[in-house]
């Protein structure tokens, strides 16, 4: 079973590369923030149960500048808490290192897991709820941007429930890299103009830092090409209320961000909205997703 425990261990070993990364170079930007996932049921797209603090995460954005390059490392990890979340076991880590330069990408790295899930409707979600297993199967996923080309490879992975977090991480790093546990390697052209293509984490940055009100991006992940759309505005009403809990300097520096996630190969679309402020641009307030029809997930930043 995930405890709290290992959730609070998720989110200091997050803390400690960050600081970690801080001390190996100098002088490096850090950004990072924990937060509180809130869970909305939905019935026909209408809310019809929610429960705060359900699970925890943690998102940090490093960036370390050099005459001719800026090497940024983005992470972001999240989990439920079983005994705020009916006994349910759901996590999930991506990593990418990124190297750029004036010309643009120069190579791109990703690693990341996740609990395997297949819930698509509420009824299937209410079994998963009674599944007590004391195993759990996992995927991860390995991945590479290079000018021209992107590679990746996806594995399939069981392990105890209990296991720590650290174990845990070492068993989808063998998993990914082992052929036999493989589903075998993704590779196809990609990037544009001599640069490397952008991947998750890095695309959604780069629509947070750029001041255009609309922006569309393709970046690849796990063998397939996404388009990210994204719109932004001033949303200084929910600014007040990270002003009153001394997050932001100014309600009007808050920035709403409204996107989609589009995979190019099977149609599917994920909508989302963030919110981040308009000084810092890396790590954002709060954000909300809906990774099924019937399941909203709200991630508040808790300071």
């Amino acid at each position: 079973m995930i405890t709290r425990r290992f959730l609070l261990a998720l989110l200091a070993e997050g803390g400690r590369r960050l600081f970690a990364s801080a001390a190996a170079t100098a002088p490096p930007q850090p950004s990072s923030r924990t937060y509180r996932v809130d869970a909305t049921i939905l019935l026909f797209s209408l809310s019809i149960f929610t429960r705060a603090g359900v699970g925890k995460g943690h998102a940090r954005h490093v960036v370390t500048r050099s005459p001719d390059r800026s090497v940024h490392q983005l992470e972001f990890e999240a989990g439920s808490l079983p005994d705020r979340a009916h006994g349910l076991n759901r996590l999930g880590l991506i990593r990418e290192t990124v190297a750029e330069a004036d010309s643009g990408i120069l190579e791109a790295n990703y690693f990341g897991f996740m609990t395997a899930s297949k819930e698509e409707s509420l009824g299937e979600a209410k079994k998963a709820l009674d599944d007590k297993a004391a195993r759990s199967t996992f995927v991860a996923i390995e991945g590479q941007s290079r000018p021209g080309e992107s590679h990746s490879r996806r594995a399939r992975f069981s392990s105890d429930a209990r296991t720590g977090w650290g174990e845990l991480e070492r068993e989808a790093q063998a998993a990914v890299r082992d052929p036999a546990q493989t589903s075998g390697e993704s590779r196809f052209q990609s990037g544009v103009s001599g640069a490397a293509a952008p991947t998750f984490l890095f695309a959604l940055w780069g629509a947070m830092s750029s001041g255009e009100a609309r922006l569309k991006q393709i970046y690849v992940y796990s063998g397939d090409r996404y388009e990210l759309t994204t719109s932004r505005k001033p949303d200084p009403k929910t600014g007040r209320r990270f002003a009153d809990r001394g997050m932001v300097s100014r309600p009007e520096s808050v920035i709403a961000l409204t996107g989609t996630i589009h995979n190019l190969r099977t149609g599917n679309k994920t909508p989302f909205r963030l919110w981040t402020e308009e000084a810092s641009r890396s790590v954002p307030l709060r954000i909300e997703y809906q990774p099924r029809g019937f399941l909203q997930l709200a991630l508040e930043a808790e300071g």
